[in-house]
């Protein structure tokens, strides 16, 4: 008798167990609410997204990348609330000897329910942090310093001024250099397009010159970025989770992504919206006269801008520093350093 009740109790629980269980497993909204969702994602990416601001596309691969102004679109569309929370971070303000390192937590709530969360890691042993590129072979005194070979270029007037002093000054023999090579036959010469004087064309010299990587003496004015890498990197991943978004997007392959799987088009592949930027001078210049251009139109214009004149990342980098202060970078004069640099 005993045992037939404890095998009646055993077949109970198991019941209730399974019914548990099934229910642990429903979906959490029906079909029609995933693919009214779904719909919702695209239009939101046809609509207020804008190509090469909110999003870009890698090449070689099929999926764009999600950019920072456009996770902080999708966030606030879906009414999703971003919390920063440091999980770890090394401080070490030494001359010999420095290392800052942030681990940020993003949580997207929605109200008091924690939607999804995610962190991101930077440092400043980064490359694009620790290092700088110099045409300075007395700055490189290592035994065994990095080198690389590049072009550098400007316009032919700017050349014959060839200014040592200012904040775009270079030394005396940086100049000289192409000199030489139009006397040895290596310049390269071209006719390029001044945007900011009526599309005017001008003489363009090039040379090939020997970089060497120097550990990047102005580090410290990095640290409040690298912390701001930090956030970004964790505010996209939680994104692309919250909004189901990866089916459309990928996490920047700056921040850490190092293999992306090739996959189909999704069926209701969204429409692509082209940025009106055109010419990158011209861009550049119409952002600066435009008083209510936000940071990210003009961070966005700055690399596009850097980029198409065949400036290394490293070298923008610099310039960026140069603009920055206390309060952060004034990318207005970021910018305006670009130009004034095809000048």
């Amino acid at each position: 008798m005993t045992d037939d009740i404890v095998e009646g109790e055993v077949e109970v629980v198991e019941e209730k167990a399974m019914i548990l269980s099934n229910a642990a497993l429903m979906p959490a909204m029906s079909v029609q609410d995933a693919m009214l969702r779904r719909k919702q994602i695209n239009e939101v990416v046809a609509g207020i997204m804008v190509e090469d601001k909110d999003y870009g596309t890698i090449p070689g691969t099929q999926k764009p990348k999600l950019y920072k102004p456009g996770a902080e679109k999708l966030t606030t569309f879906f009414g999703l609330a971003v919390t920063f929370i440091n999980e770890g971070k090394e401080e070490r303000w030494d001359d010999d000897d420095p290392l800052f390192y942030y681990m940020e937590k993003c949580q997207l709530h929605k109200g008091n329910m924690l939607i999804a969360e995610a962190s991101g890691s930077a440092n400043s042993r980064e490359d694009r942090y620790r290092w700088r590129w110099t045409t300075d072979k007395a700055k490189a005194n290592e035994e065994r310093v990095a080198t690389r070979v590049s072009t550098i270029g400007h316009f032919r007037w700017q050349i014959e001024k060839a200014e040592t002093s200012g904040k775009y000054g270079k030394p005396q023999e940086y100049w000289d250099k192409f000199t030489e090579a139009e006397k040895d036959g290596t310049l390269k010469v071209s006719q390029k397009t001044q945007a900011w004087k009526n599309n005017e064309t001008a003489e363009f010299n090039e040379i090939e010159t020997v970089e060497y990587r120097i550990p990047n003496p102005d580090i410290f004015t990095l640290v409040n970025t690298i912390l701001k890498m930090a956030q970004k990197r964790a505010l996209v991943a939680a994104t692309l989770i919250a909004c189901d978004a990866s089916e459309f997007f990928t996490q920047d392959l700056e921040d850490g992504v190092t293999e992306i799987k090739k996959e189909q088009p999704p069926e209701q592949t969204p429409k692509k919206k082209k940025s009106s930027a055109g010419d990158p001078s011209t861009h550049a210049l119409n952002l600066l006269d435009d008083k209510n251009a936000t940071d990210a139109d003009l961070t966005t214009a700055f690399w596009q801008l850097g980029r198409s004149m065949r400036m290394n990342d490293d070298y923008l980098t610099g310039l960026v520093q140069e603009s920055a202060s206390e309060d952060g970078t004034n990318w207005r004069d970021a910018l305006r350093a670009v130009l004034e640099h095809k000048e």
